[in-house]
């Protein structure tokens, strides 16, 4: 019987996981708040980017740091 391999995220991996989660489910509030939260709490801005599972998360960040109000693609709101 192969032995499992232990494997931990660190408290740093863990956040950026769930900031793609907060975006995959579309959560453009949550995300702001928390993306929000990391930049000041020491992320740089280039480890949100660093995360980023496509080019519209990578906008949701540039939004971010731009202080601009996240407008999802394929929404109403403008």
């Amino acid at each position: 019987m192969k032995k499992i391999r232990d494997w931990h995220m660190t408290s740093d991996e863990k956040k950026l996981a769930a900031l793609r989660i907060l975006y995959r489910g579309g959560y453009t509030e949550l995300f702001t708040q928390q993306a929000a939260s990391m930049l000041q709490r020491g992320f740089a801005i280039d480890d949100l980017l660093g995360c980023c599972i496509d080019s519209e998360m990578e906008r949701w960040v540039r939004c971010i740091e731009n202080h601009t109000p996240i407008i999802a693609l394929g929404s109403d709101k403008r």
